[in-house]
């Protein structure tokens, strides 16, 4: 599944990220008294009177477990409504007479439980939003049973959740999304990780549609007289109940042909009339999964591989056998298949598709251990695409998640990798792509690389041999990576799993005469703001690896350092070394603070010792500890200059990176004169060079920088050449696509916009009415909330809640509006107005996210307090809102502290300009 991650830096267009996850316990034997594949006629089901048992707070008792489900569903995509019949094969572990099973918004009409030969009436329990209880006349158990319900659920039609339905064009489409708590929308069940049992799915749907699920078909029927038919297909594997899929609606079918060693066969399902637009996804997924099958070495677990085209970002997820991956990923119009598009379905496809085995093979046993999924996919995901594709220089490309997991971990509110759930918030918490995703992907790479690539597989081979169709712990992965490699990989790297923050790590050069070259090391947490009351003492062991130079060859020591204070010898430098880089290709996930004399030697060397990962590293913490006082801000900004004129991407990227220090669009309006001046000596020359027209024969990299580059150039320089170019172009991308490159598309848009008026809004506006694909739907929405005129940004945000487009389309325009200066206070008014119409009709995911995120934008005190007695009471109606808020209000404390600190230097520097 797809999260909502902030924005990419430096990237005009919202790009979500990925999640995933998983759980399990091991496969036990079902009942032989009680067969499985008939779903029963349940007998009609009371309610409890009003003295009804306080359901269970979070997780269910362990009074019985399933062993196994049958279930047929009645799905018809134009409809509100779905009915459905289950058969839980159960074990009563305890005598009991009351049963609980988690279900959400299901209207239950008949219950019954078989028991040793007897049929025991059930009357329901109503529980919570989250339970439902089944009660009997006598205690039951222990021993082996059958509960047979019969019941109703919704079909959600405003968000991707449960089982939910999508209009394209004229027909009507059947999808489901159950991560992490929403199988339970479908069917009542026992929706945890721990419970991974085999299911058998049947389907009554429309005659003419198409019914797929994780297994192959079994059987079709012939059309019955209501138009409807039954589709039964094979049992699944061992599967916890989030991962449980099914589609249903008219379909198209593309065969694949089949991939990998046991030649498993390859379907895309998609809507009507784009199979033209599969050209890449249907040449690179084969090599995806044969990589994945290469690093496992072993077939892939599955007996077959459903693609299901899902309308967007949000929905991707890695079901067995029916991978969802979304349109804006998948489907690419061959003259719109740039490299970034490419880069963007390879990247998020084979995460998904290492899930197979980091998640639905071996699964998490609760969602305290979520980082086992989605850490192992992110750091395999760029592993394998680096082989794969070596030209995108993957490494290098994917700093900046390092660097995301760094900054939020100098939080006092970040979280561990693993931190144990306590309350149904939480859920949506462990969702966390700087920590679970970028910080976990980080700490797997760099404990890679201290134990060696070949021995860290021969340990991620014996965990998936091990655990093979059951669950795991952390404790589980480490153990297995400490038999492979004969060193306590357990203790060292549990100090990054289970405590939150990220180590500075202190490095000062000694030589003296007749001794080798030594490190003195010193490691403490990182903060942005020293916390109000001193925080406990923590400690991390660190695999720290230095590359050193000077007159003679360059030369490589590693340590493990594990107290506060240590050393590492440099044994076979021959000389004191004229540089030291501390953290060899940024694979360590810990800042390093140089002691002056070190520092000073890597500017003055204008960084050149350092590869550009490295250089990409020591700029991101030269600017954090500029921003947060440890260093004085102008010795950072006075690299600005240099790195802008620098040609090579990552000193360009890290040239534009250095202009946030001075927050332009926090700066009072009497400064930004100066801004836009400093601007337009630095960017818009080599802007105007580049132009906005791609020219034959360019690299990549010139590609990249000129949507970077010409953006800044024309919205913080005002560049007068650029904005026009920048609406003529809009205007004839309006009329026909192909007048735009591609790959420009976006940031052409975005900077007309800023420079528009009321007819090229109407005119975008126009555009997005008619257009049919959600995701360009998306993105002429987000162009609508960028126009500067706070009073179109009112009317565009108004588009969010009159009924004219889907809130599931239109959250890019809240962002875009809520990031411009001119139109920010408009913004922020109307989702204070309409929080309750908004929040309702959004996910969890995406309320939290979008929503508890809004107080982020802000730099001042008053705004800062106003957003907190806003939101803070309605956080706790939100799945994983009060982390979100308590992050948002923290960054925007920092920010007001690092202006007030750095005011007097900011506007010195900007004074030259």
């Amino acid at each position: 599944m797809m999260t909502l991650p902030p924005l990419r830096p430096v990237v005009w267009v919202l790009v979500p990220l990925l999640c995933a996850a998983c759980a399990t316990t091991a496969p036990t034997t079902a009942p032989t008294s009680e067969p499985s594949t008939p779903i029963a006629e349940a007998a009609p089901a009371r309610t409890e009177p009003l003295t009804a048992p306080t359901p269970p707070e979070l997780r269910l008792p362990k009074t019985a477990r399933p062993l196994r489900y049958a279930a047929e569903l009645t799905v018809i995509p134009t409809q509100d409504s779905f009915q459905g019949k289950i058969d839980i094969d159960l074990e009563v572990t305890e005598a009991t007479s009351l049963l609980w099973l988690n279900a959400t918004e299901l209207k239950v009409s008949s219950a019954q439980l078989s028991l040793g030969g007897t049929t025991l009436a059930a009357r329901v329990v109503p529980g919570d939003r989250d339970f439902v209880g089944f009660a009997f006349e006598r205690p039951i158990g222990p021993g082996l049973a059958r509960l047979s319900i019969s019941y109703e659920g919704l079909i959600d039609k405003e968000r991707t959740r449960g089982l939910y339905r999508e209009q394209e064009k004229e027909a009507w489409y059947a999808y489901t999304l159950f991560q992490p708590v929403d199988a339970r929308r479908v069917f009542p069940c026992f929706d945890e990780p721990e419970f991974k049992v085999p299911w058998r799915l049947r389907l009554r749907v429309r005659a003419g549609d198409v019914a797929l699920a994780n297994t192959p078909v079994e059987s079709q029927g012939a059309p019955l007289a209501d138009g409807t038919k039954v589709v039964t297909f094979a049992e699944t594997k061992p599967l916890p109940s989030y991962l449980i899929a099914f589609v249903v609606g008219p379909f198209e079918v593309v065969d694949a042909g089949t991939f990998g060693r046991s030649q498993t066969p390859l379907r895309f399902i998609l809507p009507q009339g784009r199979r033209g637009e599969l050209g890449y996804a249907l040449k690179v997924t084969p090599r995806l999964v044969t990589a994945l099958e290469d690093y496992f070495d072993m077939a892939y677990p599955f007996g077959k591989l459903d693609v299901a085209v899902v309308p967007r970002y949000q929905g991707t997820l890695e079901h067995p056998g029916l991978v969802a991956l979304g349109q804006p990923l998948t489907l690419i119009p061959p003259k719109e298949e740039t490299l970034p598009r490419q880069q963007m379905y390879a990247r998020i496809a084979i995460h998904e598709l290492a899930h197979y085995w980091f998640g639905d093979y071996v699964t998490m046993a609760w969602w305290d251990e979520l980082w086992l999924n989605e850490s192992s996919a992110t750091w395999l995901e760029a592993k394998l695409i680096d082989r794969l594709e070596p030209s995108w220089k993957e490494q290098q490309d994917r700093l900046w998640e390092h660097l995301s997991a760094l900054s939020t971990d100098g939080l006092a509110s970040s979280r561990p990798m693993r931190q144990p759930l306590t309350s149904r918030t939480d859920f949506e918490s462990a969702f966390d792509n700087s920590i679970t995703y970028f910080k976990g992907s980080a700490v797997l790479g760099m404990f890679e690389s201290w134990l060696g690539e070949e021995t860290f597989q021969r340990g991620i081979r014996r965990f998936m041999h091990k655990h093979a169709w059951s669950t795991a712990t952390s404790a589980d992965l480490l153990a297995a990576l400490s038999a492979e490699s004969g060193r306590d990989v357990a203790t060292a790297m549990s100090t990054f799993i289970d405590q939150p923050g990220a180590p500075l790590v202190s490095v000062e050069l000694e030589c003296a005469p007749g001794k080798p070259p030594r490190l003195k090391l010193a490691q403490a947490r990182f903060f942005a703001s020293p916390p109000k009351s001193a925080p406990p003492a923590q400690r991390w062991y660190i695999p720290l690896c230095v590359r050193y130079g000077g007159a003679g060859p360059q030369g490589r020591a590693c340590t493990l350092l594990t107290e506060p204070e240590g050393e590492l010898v440099l044994s076979e430098a021959k000389a004191c070394p004229a540089w030291i880089a501390a953290n060899e290709e940024a694979r360590g996930y810990y800042r390093v603070a140089y002691s002056e004399p070190l520092r000073q030697k890597l500017v003055k060397a204008d960084l050149k010792p350092l590869t550009p990962r490295e250089r990409g590293a020591f700029l991101a913490d030269l600017r954090v500890f500029a921003s947060t006082g440890r260093l004085p801000i102008g010795e950072a900004l006075a690299m600005l200059p240099k790195l802008l004129r620098e040609q090579d991407r990552a000193s360009t990227e890290a040239g534009l990176a250095m202009l946030g220090l001075l927050r332009p669009v926090d700066l009072p309006d009497e400064w930004l004169p100066h801004y836009q001046r400093l601007v337009h000596a630095l960017v818009v020359p080599r802007a105007r060079a580049l132009g906005w027209r791609p020219r034959p024969g360019e690299d990549e990299d010139t590609r990249r920088m000129r949507n970077m580059l010409v953006g800044t150039a024309a919205i913080s320089g005002r560049d007068a050449a650029l904005l026009a170019e920048a609406r003529e172009l809009a205007k004839a991308w309006l009329k026909d696509p192909s007048a735009v490159a591609p790959d420009s598309v976006d940031a052409v848009l975005f900077v007309a916009a800023f420079a528009s008026d009321r007819a090229f809004f109407d005119a975008v506006l126009s555009q997005a009415k008619k257009e049919e694909q959600p995701e360009k739907r998306g993105l002429l929405l987000a162009v609508l909330g960028s126009f500067r005129d706070p009073g179109l940004a009112r009317e565009a945000l108004g588009l969010m809640v009159d009924g004219t487009f889907s809130p599931r389309d239109s959250l890019g325009l809240l962002f875009s509006a809520l990031n411009r200066r001119e139109t920010r206070a408009v913004a922020y008014a109307f989702v204070k107005e309409h929080f309750d119409m908004l929040a309702e009709g959004m996910t969890a995911m995406e309320a939290s996210q979008v929503l508890f995120g809004v107080p982020g934008v802000f730099c001042d005190k008053a705004s800062r307090d106003d957003a907190a007695a806003f939101f803070s009471p309605r956080a706790s109606g939100v799945d994983g809102a009060p982390l979100v808020l308590a992050r948002s209000l923290e960054r925007v404390d920092l920010c007001v502290a690092s202006w007030e600190r750095n005011k007097a230097d900011i506007t010195a520097f900007l004074r030259r300009y």
